[in-house]
């Protein structure tokens, strides 16, 4: 009798504890059903970065699905995002000289406008990691590519989960 009244207790401690899936709730203002992603823009040298930033916000607008996307005129809301800087440094070379590792950093604001009113901002999101690259790619250019388009995805990610928590 014991254990059940404390499995019992447990139960609703749990759930009064305040303890939430992350992603599962939206904290934007109602009414917000669906996002337009326009390219970022880019204030920096890197050719296409503003691009490569919307493409891989909207591939993380889709993977979560908290929102759906729609085209810029039909969507509740435009997602708009700017590059302030990004910095890549290789970090090691293969038997050819071929860069096989980054140092990557980018900087990115970005808001969120429904109806000429920005309802969600970040005024600046910092990533930075260290990025491996294809070994069997014969081209440091596309190397640098790959790079770029991996710190894009994890500035998206993070973005996302800011502007859906409400962070």
């Amino acid at each position: 009798m014991k254990l059940m009244i404390s499995a019992i207790l447990a139960v609703v401690l749990a759930c009064g504890c305040g303890y939430k899936l992350s992603g599962a709730e939206s904290a934007l203002p109602s009414g917000v059903k669906t996002i337009a992603i326009v390219p970022f823009e880019n204030r920096t040298l890197e050719p296409d970065l503003g691009t490569v930033m919307a493409e891989a916000m909207q591939r993380e607008v889709l993977r979560r699905g908290v929102v759906k996307l729609a085209p810029a005129g039909r969507a509740d809301t435009v997602f708009r995002g700017r590059v302030d800087k990004v910095k890549l440094e290789p970090q090691a070379y293969d038997r050819e000289g071929l860069t096989t590792a980054y140092r990557a950093r980018i900087e990115v604001s970005a808001r969120l406008v429904r109806g000429g009113e920005t309802i969600w901002s970040l005024k600046k999101l910092v990533e930075e990691e260290e990025i491996a690259v294809g070994a069997h790619i014969p081209d440091n250019y596309v190397r640098r590519a790959q790079a770029l388009k991996a710190i894009a995805e994890d500035a998206a990610e993070q973005l996302h989960t800011m502007m859906i928590e409400g962070w």
